[in-house]
């Protein structure tokens, strides 16, 4: 009896039915009772298509996490930049950067409904999806035509301003209101992003100074 072959267009049309059928699961229920039955169940295929498709779990959450639908790649994240990143310094960069991360993420409400359930629920399913992330900003720092300051903690400015970027963005989903900030304000979203700015220069200025 011969094999059957699954047609390549099939093939990828299931694929992408389990990536947007996981995005609705996590953004639906989060991380608890996640499993390959209750994916399969919410892309309408057979559970076998998970192992046979990606090998498992793992590999589609990390399918998932590279997904332009969940999370910006660094091409739509430097297209927020507003100009040439060549032409920028590397002050400019940074703050144009997390400004549009904050920008692409509240266009993505199944996205920012995961976050909401990260916060939650650390699942170690959380870890695959976080590595998109990282390759992104990196992506979109390698950009940046001079090194920052010997004397800016880089890490920690990062850390602080991405944090504040995914809360923010979290909370703009609910409609809350934060600091006295409409976060559903575009208006309000352009004095963050000043603030922001003003921020990252205070930063390099001082870690010129150091």
């Amino acid at each position: 009896m011969a094999a059957t072959v699954t047609p390549i267009g099939q093939r990828w049309n299931t694929r992408k039915k389990l990536v947007e059928g996981l995005l609705k699961l996590l953004a639906r229920q989060g991380f608890i009772g996640l499993s390959p039955q209750a994916v399969a169940q919410e892309a309408g295929v057979g559970v076998r298509h998970i192992y046979r498709l990606f090998g498992g779990m793992d590999d589609l959450l990390m399918e998932l996490g590279a997904s332009p639908q969940f999370w910006p790649a660094s091409e739509e994240l430097l297209q927020g930049y507003g100009g040439d990143p060549k032409d920028m310094t590397p002050a400019e960069q940074f703050a144009a950067f997390f400004k549009s991360l904050a920008a692409c993420l509240r266009r993505r409400p199944d996205t920012l409904a995961v976050l909401a359930w990260e916060n939650l629920h650390r699942s170690p399913y959380v870890g695959l999806l976080e590595n998109a992330r990282v390759r992104a900003a990196l992506e979109c720092f390698e950009q940046m035509r001079d090194d920052p300051p010997e004397g800016l903690d880089l890490t920690a400015v990062v850390a602080f301003l991405g944090a504040g970027a995914y809360q923010l963005a979290v909370w703009s989903k609910s409609g809350r209101l934060f600091g006295g900030l409409d976060l559903c304000d575009d208006a309000d979203w352009g004095r963050l992003e000043g603030a922001v700015e003003a921020m990252v220069r205070g930063a390099f200025a001082a870690g010129c100074g150091s």
